[in-house]
């Protein structure tokens, strides 16, 4: 009986083990694993369940799941708001990119969004190193709070956009205003109430967009995060305003374009009456000389 007992010792124990080298061979060895076995091992052994160790019965050590899973939190937490901070920088590159490369931005804008957009950039620097450095989850709430709060590239990203969308309108309102008065001359030769109007409709136009694009950079200069979205409704204005603007520019366009459209096809007319003329005068005086010459 005793050898019988220990050759099933033995051959429990070699299934044990067996468990053991299949586990480790896949990688895929866990505390429940380790639990199971120490039961099967137990069994092996003569001993019950109740017989083995508590913290054995147990499994893992509860403070030690709780541990491992505040860290986990912790690193997954710290991962998403860093990479939120470099989304904003990358955002804000971008803009710092299109105020560099925007042909139409006046100087003094083109280095007051500069500042704005430096400014930003370094509050995000700043923001970075401190969740790089962060050894709490209390703290990286704090970072992470300031990164979706804060309003610093909405407020930037509206800015950019009115500003160089009025300095746009600006230089274009600049460039027709001085067409209008070239034009004058040329309308006055061509002596037709028609392209008088159209003139009058084209100066009209540049006026009325003057009127709306005036103020607007100044004013989306200076906006502030602390007053966003408060200041929606007048952002909204302004947008509307550059909109009324670019229709009333894209107007005087055509209306440039009819009155040099006109003024050539009054000049090749113009031009073939004096070939007809010049033709039949050919003409006469062919026809005189030929009379003349049958006379004499």
């Amino acid at each position: 009986m005793r050898e019988l007992r220990r050759l099933d010792i033995t051959s429990s124990l070699g299934a044990v083990h067996s468990v053991l080298t299949a586990l480790a061979d896949n990688g895929c060895m866990r505390p429940e694993h380790l639990f199971a076995v120490g039961l099967l091992a137990a069994g092996a052994l003569g001993v019950s369940v109740a017989q083995a160790p508590a913290a054995f019965a147990q499994g893992p050590h509860p403070k030690h799941n709780s541990a491992k899973t505040a860290e986990a939190q912790f690193l997954r937490f710290k991962a998403e708001t860093e990479a939120r901070i470099i989304a904003r920088q990358v955002q804000l590159d971008a803009l710092d990119a299109e105020v560099a490369t925007s042909p139409s931005l006046a100087a003094s804008d083109r280095s007051a969004l500069q500042a704005d957009i430096s400014a930003a950039q370094a509050f995000l620097s700043q923001l970075a190193t401190q969740a790089a450095q962060a050894g709490s989850i209390q703290s990286l709430r704090g970072i992470y709070a300031q990164v979706v709060q804060d309003r610093i590239y909405a407020v930037l990203s509206v800015q950019v956009s009115l500003v160089i969308s009025a300095d746009a309108d600006s230089a274009l309102e600049s460039g027709l205003t001085q067409l209008a008065s070239e034009l004058q001359s040329l309308v006055g030769e061509l002596g037709s109430p028609w392209a008088t109007r159209t003139l009058a409709d084209m100066t009209a136009r540049v006026s009325s967009a003057s009127t709306l694009t005036s103020g607007v950079a100044a004013g989306a200069l200076s906006l502030t995060a602390s007053g966003y979205p408060g200041n929606e409704s007048e952002i909204g204005t302004w947008r509307s305003d550059l909109a009324q603007a670019r229709a009333d520019l894209s107007q005087a366009e055509r209306d440039v374009a009819r009155i040099e459209h006109y003024a050539l096809s009054r000049h090749h007319f113009h031009l073939a009456l004096g070939a007809s003329a010049g033709t039949a005068q050919s003409t006469t005086s062919t026809s005189s000389s030929t009379t003349t010459t049958a006379a004499s």
